[in-house]
This record gives C-alpha cells, structure tokens and sequence, in this order.
C-alpha cells in the first residue's frame, strides 16, 4: 500500500522548477537557415547564389573563438576575403587552418594581431590593414569580455578592461578604418556590425556621460567597487549602441555611404563567460555555428537597415529572439536603480531568457532600451571618444 508523501513547499519548488527545465531541455535548437541569408547576400552585392560574397572584404575582430570564428567560416565559404583580428598569434594560425585545410596559399584570409587591451596596438592594427586594402565592405567587431571576478582590471592606457576591450578598441579600429568602409562599391553601402548584447539594459546612464568632453566617464574607469564590475559589461554594451547612434547622425551629415548597426545574439554557446557556464550554454543557448549567427547575418545583408518603423525609429538594432525587446528592458529602466537590487533584476531576467529564448526564437529589427535613444548621452560618450582616442589616431 503506497504511502501518502509529504513534501515540504521547497521541496514542491524544486519539483515544479525541475519538470520545468525538463520541459525546456526537449526544445530543439532553432535551425539557421543559410539559404536565405544567402539570397539576401546575393541582392545586396549583385553575385551569384552560391558565393555572393565573391570580391568582398570582412573584416572580424574575436575571429579565432565563438561567433567571431564560426561568422569567418560562414563569410569565407560564401567567397569572401577574411581580415582576421586576433590577440593570439597561435590561435590565429589554427583559424587559417580551418577555414583552409589544404594549406593552400590561400589570399583570401588575412591575419592581422591585436591586442584590445592597448590602444597602440589596436592603431598599429588599424595602420595595418590600411596599408593592405583599399576599401573594405564590412566591419564586424565583435570581440568581447566580461569581468567574470568583479575584480579591478586595467589597461596599460588606464582604462577599465572591459570597456576598453568591447567598446573604445572598436571605436578607435572603427575611426581608422571609416576612410577605407568609404571606398566600399557595395549596393546600399558599406556596413559596420556592433556586436551589442540585449544586457545593455543594465547600464547606468551616468556611467557613460561627463558635463566636460575631456573629464572621462565613470565607466572608462577602473574601481575595486563591486558594483562597477558587475555593470561593466552592461556599460560598455550600452556604449556601443550609443556610438552605432552618434557615428550614423555623423555619417548621414557627412553623405558617406556606410551604415551601422547593432545585434544582440543573445545566450550563445561561447567562452566568454568562462568554461565552467560554457557547460550550461551548451545545453540551453544558441549554438555559434548555427542559429546563434543569425542576427549578425541578418544585419550584414538585410536590406531594410536604416528605415523607419512604425514609431518613427530607424531599423539599427538586431535580436534573434523576440523577448529581447525594448519593452522587457523598459520595466528595468523604470525601476529604482538601487546597487545590487537592480542588477539583481537584470540576472533573473537574463537567466528566465536563457532557458526559454528557444521558444522566442524569430530575427528581426527591434527597439533598444528607452536609454539606448539618449541623443544626449549618445553625443556626449561620442565627443569623448574622439578625444581620448586622438593620440592613436
């Protein structure tokens, strides 16, 4: 005779919260469908349905790890030349020996070392593929980092790491290479890709802001305050949606025929938050050889980039999963911005997203957070950029 259980209401928790997640673990990772973005290739560079990208320059920063060495694969195989940036000179030669197995001699992959750390060496990089290309089609700069110890991290130029590695590396590689994305004979024009995260949301607008263009925001800064730390990668994702902002008001001023646009991939299956999470990415994110690519893709060749929406916003921001919107973000914006109970509220809706965004899956133009159209703040992070990268230039 069975006897009757009694379970204690934490207990009743844990059970609810397990069959939960057996539930979400039947989820089939989403396909990517590659034909498609293929066909979108073909519209926007006039080539072939086969290799599109025939005669056309990438250039990826990241390109030996994660989406940065999967996007150099998928952009590679559709016939494109390959500048690949990387820190690890090691790693670099083993990209080439993917994407080439033959060894043969092969132009169309060009490595290219830096280091995101140092401004000088993030110059000389740019100084580099300068001096070995005369126009360049698209930009990628997609390499990244988090501050997984919420411990102080400095440059050699003083700058807190993440920041300098996820946003002012790339402002600077972006500044360098503009007159070469000029040049770009691509239909619609050139393109330059953020590669964002729908965390930004995080950031705290006075973090990134200064009443002086020469008085460096809090951000930039490197603390021991555990709360600066854990916002960093959320700041410095919010910069560069800022800067995808600010440089394309700039751009249209100026006439040139390049646009930017920022993505967030949401949770892929990457190192970037060290290899112990990389077992539960595996599990529940989006794969970086598959469907986790979408929304880079997407940006690269969608054709509507840059035209108005419904509410009047220009299309600049891509997702690839449809919770990822303005709209969960504004609740946060709106909530009392109290350290660590806020950045409490960003976990949980990060770790709710990460077992459930395969439901949501769906690639599409899609509204920042409410700060991320800061005009304000956008123009005061850009004329500072300008200013403390200047001695690089």
């Amino acid at each position: 005779m069975l006897k009757n259980i009694t379970r204690s209401p934490i207990q009743k928790a844990l059970l609810v919260i397990t069959f939960i997640i057996s539930v979400f673990l039947q989820i089939p990772q989403p396909p990517l469908d590659l034909d498609y973005y293929i066909s979108l290739a073909a519209q926007q560079t006039s080539g072939d349905t086969v290799r599109p990208l025939n005669g056309k320059i990438v250039a990826i920063t990241g390109a030996t790890n994660g989406l940065g060495l999967e996007l150099s694969k998928k952009v590679y195989n559709l016939g494109a030349t390959v500048i690949a940036i990387g820190r690890s000179p090691a790693k670099l030669s083993n990209m080439v020996k993917e994407l080439n197995p033959d060894g043969d001699d092969d132009k169309r992959i060009v490595t290219v070392l830096a280091d995101l750390s140092d401004m000088n060496s993030v110059s000389a990089a740019g100084d580099e593929i300068k001096s070995r290309f005369k126009s360049i089609d698209y930009l990628v700069n997609n390499a990244g980092m988090t501050n997984n110890s919420y411990q102080k991290q400095e440059t050699v130029q003083g700058f807190d790491t993440v920041f300098a590695v996820n946003y002012l590396s790339h402002f600077l590689l972006t500044e360098k290479l503009l007159p070469l994305l000029e040049k770009s004979k691509l239909n619609g024009g050139s393109r330059i890709v953020q590669v964002s995260s729908s965390l930004h949301f995080q950031a705290q607008t006075k973090d990134l802001i200064t009443s002086l263009d020469s008085i460096a925001p809090e951000a930039s800064l490197p603390s021991d305050a555990k709360i600066h730390n854990m916002r960093a990668y959320g700041n410095s994702k919010m910069a560069q949606i800022y800067h995808m902002r600010a440089l394309n008001r700039q751009l249209e001023k100026s006439g040139a025929n390049v646009k930017v646009v920022s993505i967030c991939p949401t949770w892929v299956a990457t190192h970037i938050a060290g290899s112990s999470f990389k077992n539960v990415l595996d599990v529940f994110a989006f794969h970086a050889h598959s469907y986790g690519l979408s929304s880079i893709l997407y940006a690269m060749f969608a054709p509507e980039l840059g035209e108005k929406d419904g509410n009047g916003e220009a299309k600049d921001y891509v997702t690839n999963c449809s919770i990822f919107t303005g709209k969960v973000a504004t609740f946060v914006d709106k909530s009392p911005a109290i350290p660590y109970i806020y950045d409490a509220m960003t976990g949980i809706i990060g770790a709710m997203a990460l077992v459930s965004q395969k439901l949501f899956a769906s690639v599409d133009f899609r509204s920042t957070s409410m700060k991320g159209y800061d005009v304000e703040s956008q123009d005061s992070l850009y004329a500072w950029s300008k200013t403390a990268i200047e001695p690089f230039m």
